[in-house]
């Protein structure tokens, strides 16, 4: 997949028609945007031997993992409320019942992302030679951890994710 039709689908995610989903579609285009022009301009260093180099791009992999986690959780401080319903009594005056919220992100989604997360940095530590299938297996595993609106609502912050992953050598 190339940037820009994983940029357009960041886009696509954010233009679901209410200004919050705009605001989110267009902060997960920028991530995008500067993660990989992040990753075309650097790579490890030739000067590095072998071991350096793999734990260069382990780094960088446990980076872009900490940054879905980190939108989870800003996801989840973000409340969304439906319109209040008036129901009105045939003969009294009608009743206003607020608007029910909740976050953006459910709080078993983002259990889940930091989990998964928290698994993927402990393999890291562990064996970063196998960097690449760690964390490919972890955004599997991720991804069927959460429920369907949070694979809505991440799929581009993992999209990210799996794009980094195959751009790195």
């Amino acid at each position: 997949m190339t940037r820009r039709q994983v940029a357009r689908s960041a886009l696509a995610v954010g233009l679901g028609g209410s200004a919050v989903s705009l605001l989110i579609g267009l902060a997960i285009l920028i991530l995008i945007a500067l993660t990989g022009i992040g990753c075309g301009a650097y790579r490890a260093p030739a000067s590095y031997p072998q071991p350096q180099r793999t734990l260069w791009y382990a780094t960088e992999i446990a980076v872009a993992v900490n940054t879905v986690q980190t939108a989870a959780i800003q996801l989840n401080k973000i409340s969304v409320c439906e319109a209040g319903t008036v129901i009105t009594a045939e003969s009294g005056p009608a009743l206003d019942i607020p608007p029910a919220c909740h976050p953006l992100l459910s709080e078993d989604n983002v259990r889940a992302v930091g989990e998964t997360a928290s698994d993927i940095r402990a393999s890291l530590r562990k064996t970063p030679e196998g960097w690449r299938a760690i964390v490919a297996t972890g955004l599997e595993r991720m991804t069927a951890r959460l429920d369907n609106a949070g694979q809505v609502k991440l799929a581009a912050y993992l999209q990210a994710v799996r794009f980094l992953l195959g751009s790195l050598p």
